[in-house]
């Protein structure tokens, strides 16, 4: 029950936020800063949203989302390693992240891969692609009729390979 009104909540949120980018930067600032201070009691959510809130302040500040470099880390699980983005790769994404700042970018992606290395027996890396898998972790392809591996591959998007 909770989680549900934290997801509404999120949604609620998301939207307010799309109708105050008319506002002033100052006026957009502190009713972005209100909504942070409402949301600390939403611990689930929490971190969710403050990432939703810092990223369109950032982008209301800077001016147009176009003309801020964006660096992102998508996470997608799928039966092949992220480099191939075979079509409807897209459907295999578990989440994205944005950032801004190069800064910030690294220093989720390292904390992101510490996390994974930690779960996960091997790695293999092709440029800005990280694939994580281990042996017992298969899925049944009926096609190959046969047990295939699951992936989980990590790419990285805004840096030069």
């Amino acid at each position: 029950m909770v989680e549900k009104f934290q997801n509404v909540l999120i949604l609620i949120i998301k939207y307010i936020l799309f109708l105050v980018q008319s506002f002033d930067s100052n006026t957009y600032l502190v009713f972005a800063m209100i909504i942070l201070l409402f949301n600390e009691r939403w611990s689930g959510a929490s971190q969710l949203i403050r990432h939703s809130i810092e990223f369109s302040i950032r982008i209301h500040i800077n001016g147009k989302a176009g003309t801020s470099k964006v660096y992102k880390i998508i996470y997608m699980k799928a039966e092949y390693e992220p480099w191939w983005k075979f079509d409807g790769w897209e459907e295999q994404i578990v989440f994205t992240k944005e950032f801004l700042s190069e800064k910030e970018f690294q220093q989720c992606l390292a904390h992101t891969l510490a996390e994974f290395r930690k779960q996960y027996k091997y790695e293999s890396k092709k440029n800005n692609y990280f694939a994580f898998w281990k042996d017992e972790e298969r899925v049944y392809c009926e096609a190959c009729e046969d047990d295939i591996q699951v992936y989980h591959g990590i790419i990285c998007e805004g840096l030069k390979e």
